[in-house]
């Protein structure tokens, strides 16, 4: 299963619940492409037009169905994928109903239903089982969805058995995890008493991703797709399978699990206490890191607040020599002011005496009538 290495996931992983053991499909069981989250298979080395594709470089490649990936790394590192911590839910309900008949008697197909260890042989998505030492009525399934060109979803949830009722019906509902809920009726097909029709239920909330990106009519035709040819499967296998020898098989192997599970018990303590301190001294050098800032921020303050009180005190001085100057100009403009009304009044101007100044008209005298005439010849 592919671990996110970043912060944020580091940070918001849920815990998964303990004492889990898992439990891969049997060899042998190969589901169609499309429905695999990876495969083994070595990756394309030429794309759509024969052109070499190197290490670490994409490609187009000539795959109509654009599901098959090479393993875990490449679908990290080329495809890419969202943690199932990354995913959010929206309030927006899909159900699904899909039949299939099985030509087996309604007693072996229950059985073999009812042991999720054979859920992988047909349910493609399925990567992973987990099972829980304590509460033995809840599996953990841990799952891979892609619609179309957008990256792979990582899905979990942990189902609990609510309502079981022996060659009628199961419901499984989810103690943790996504918001999912399904439930499988039996019913012996009219007059056909050796065939059984199994019906399956499935509703959950759309991720908000695939909302954003494809919609709600395109992913529930997906979805739809998808969980019929898984039914189609199913069908497939119970009819070919030996049930006795599934049933002995299935027993052995789970007796394994149990008996595993204080072994995984201790290992999922220390992953847990490996997580713990990761956590821990994640907070820590955050907290370190907050403080450094907080500390230079300080400082900056500190340096902006000196620059402050230097400005102030030069203005102080600008402002101090200016008083200055207006207070030597207000007092030379009283010391004018006092000179003037100190000083005696100036004399007044003398009038002009003779006829002239009494009264009549200025005629020109001789001279000025002899330079007339000169300019006149």
């Amino acid at each position: 299963m592919v671990e996110g290495s970043s912060r944020a996931v580091q940070q918001r992983r849920r815990q998964r619940p303990t004492l889990v053991a898992a439990a891969a499909a049997p060899p042998g069981s190969e589901p169609e492409a499309e429905d695999r989250p990876f495969s083994f298979e070595p990756p394309p080395t030429v794309d759509i037009e024969g052109r070499t594709i190197g290490p670490g470089q994409v490609g187009i490649v000539d795959d109509p169905n654009n599901y098959v990936m090479t393993s875990p790394d490449i679908r990290a590192d080329r495809t890419g994928y969202t943690p199932y911590d990354l995913i959010d839910f929206s309030d927006i309900p899909l159900k699904h109903e899909v039949v299939a008949k099985v030509d087996r008697p309604i007693g072996e197909v229950y059985a073999l239903w009812s042991d999720r260890l054979n859920w992988p042989e047909w349910f493609g998505m399925i990567e992973e089982l987990g099972f829980n030492e304590e509460h033995q009525d809840v599996v953990a399934l841990n799952m891979w969805y892609r619609w179309a060109m957008t990256p792979w979803l990582e899905l979990y949830v942990a189902l609990e058995r609510t309502h079981a009722e022996p060659n009628k019906y199961i419901v499984e509902e989810p103690v943790d995890g996504a918001p999912i809920v399904a439930a499988v009726l039996f019913q012996e097909a009219e007059g056909e008493p050796a065939a059984t029709l199994v019906t399956l239920r499935i509703s959950y909330l759309l991720p908000r991703v695939l909302y954003e990106f494809a919609g709600t009519m395109a992913v529930y035709g997906d979805v739809d797709r998808k969980l019929q040819r898984c039914m189609d499967r199913m069908k497939e296998w119970v009819e070919a399978c030996d049930f006795q020898a599934c049933q002995a098989e299935n027993a052995r192997q789970m007796a394994n699990i149990r008996a595993d599970l204080p072994e995984n018990k201790r290992r999922q303590q220390e992953y847990n206490a490996q997580f713990e301190l990761a956590r821990q001294r994640m907070q820590q050098e955050e907290e370190r890191q907050q403080a450094a800032e907080a500390a230079a921020a300080a400082q900056a303050g500190v340096a902006q607040q000196a620059g402050n009180e230097a400005d102030d005190d030069g203005m102080d001085v600008v402002d101090a020599a200016l008083q200055e100057v207006a207070a030597n100009v207000a007092a030379a403009t009283a010391a004018t002011a006092a000179a003037e009304a100190e000083a005696p009044p100036a004399p007044a101007p003398k009038k002009r005496g003779g006829k002239k100044a009494a009264g009549g008209a200025v005629t020109a005298g001789k001279a000025a009538t002899k330079r007339g005439r000169k300019k006149d010849a």
